[in-house]
């Protein structure tokens, strides 16, 4: 059964008839979750369940999906469980009985809970319905009321009935390997073809079903299909291992070239380049021989232009103090001649005021003498 999530459960049961009562058992449950629940739930923590009733579950909440129990036809007799639901695990495979006297079918709403805590459950998907039809009484297999009935040496009724149910397993199951071998693409089978080989194979030692040639022809046909199913994706695995391997390699061997292109590049990049780092140093050597020579020669042409300045400098200096010193003997003569020439006036005024006076000490002296005429 499949999910609209394309969760995939896998029902076993059997339907029997005991002190008068059919009998529903659940025998095996299988349960693969799909992408979309994959990764989210736990698979220990989910749970496949169906109900018999709607309504108040007791202290168990469900929530999510809105769920439906499965309708029994008002010619049979069914007791409703205490819960009004069935899980369906490794722990607890239910049972459910049925008064009824003739065949009918019941069709049981199955669907997918998750455990989320203490009586807590959120239903993520609904798995359809479980189609289940009960035979009747005569038609109901290995497990008739009747079971002191003396052997004979013809087929029963009870015998053909058993034969014709699990014929109609052996269809069901072929069609089965038939779909999941069809799907299958690769090695490994996948767990549910496997399981289901492995049922045919029972199926196929069932003395029902060794009696009917055809039925075990198929069956052989279907085993034959699996083994060369298997063969064809092995070679097919052979072949795309030989194939990755020489895609390997050969990436590999790309890998190897482009490695080795890289790293001959890389020399022959690191070659040019210490052929240029040696012309550089080449011409940082010659630049340098010509800068120092060109410094020494501008310092030459400094020191002989910074002398040519001093010694400019040296005469501007010594005509400079010649201008002086004669500008001292000037100044000093000027002022030797002009002493000079104060001094002879000075004297020639003193002699003539001594003269003078002398001569007008004499006329006094005359004058008293004589009046003698001194005039000049």
């Amino acid at each position: 059964m499949y999910s609209e999530s394309r969760d995939r459960i896998i029902l076993d049961y059997d339907v029997s008839f005991r002190n008068n009562q059919y009998v529903l058992r659940f025998t095996d449950v299988r349960k693969i979750l799909g992408n979309k629940f994959k990764e989210k739930f736990k698979p220990s923590r989910v749970k496949v369940m169906f109900f018999d009733r709607e309504g108040n579950y007791d202290d168990i909440r469900f929530a999510g999906k809105n769920t439906e129990a499965f309708s029994i036809p008002s010619s049979v007799s069914y007791n409703c469980s205490a819960d009004g639901f069935f899980f369906i695990d490794d722990d607890d495979y239910p049972e459910l009985t049925f008064r009824a006297t003739t065949a009918f079918k019941l069709s049981v709403p199955v669907y997918l809970a998750y455990y989320e805590k203490k009586k807590h459950y959120n239903i993520f998907a609904s798995c359809g319905s479980l189609e289940v039809e009960f035979p009747s009484k005569r038609n109901t297999g290995s497990h008739l009321e009747n079971q002191a009935s003396p052997a004979v040496t013809i087929i029963s009724q009870e015998e053909e009935g058993e034969a014709n149910i699990d014929i109609r397993v052996v269809e069901m199951t072929i069609r089965n390997v038939n779909e999941l071998l069809a799907e299958q693409d690769e090695l490994p089978f996948t767990d549910d073809l496997r399981d289901a080989v492995s049922r045919l194979r029972a199926l196929r030692e069932n003395p029902s079903v060794m009696c009917d040639k055809r039925v075990a022809k198929r069956i052989d046909e279907v085993l034959d299909n699996c083994r060369e199913k298997e063969r064809e994706l092995k070679t097919k695995s052979r072949a795309a291992a030989e194939a990755e391997k020489q895609a390997a390699e050969q990436k590999e061997e790309q890998a190897r070239q482009q490695a080795q292109a890289r790293e001959d590049s890389i020399q022959a990049a690191n070659q040019l380049r210490a052929e240029e780092q040696k012309k550089q140093n080449i011409w940082l050597i010659i630049g340098g021989i010509i800068l120092a020579i060109l410094t020494f020669v501008g310092n030459q042409l400094f020191q002989h232009f910074r002398n040519l300045k001093n010694q400019k400098s040296m005469l501007d200096m010594q005509q400079s103090v010649v201008k002086r010193a004669e500008d001292e003997a000037r100044r000093r003569a000027r002022n030797a001649a002009h002493s000079q020439v104060n001094r002879v006036k000075t004297e020639a005024r003193k002699k003539t005021r001594d003269f003078v006076n002398d001569t007008m000490g004499k006329m006094g002296k005359d004058k008293k003498k004589g009046n003698k005429d001194y005039s000049i």
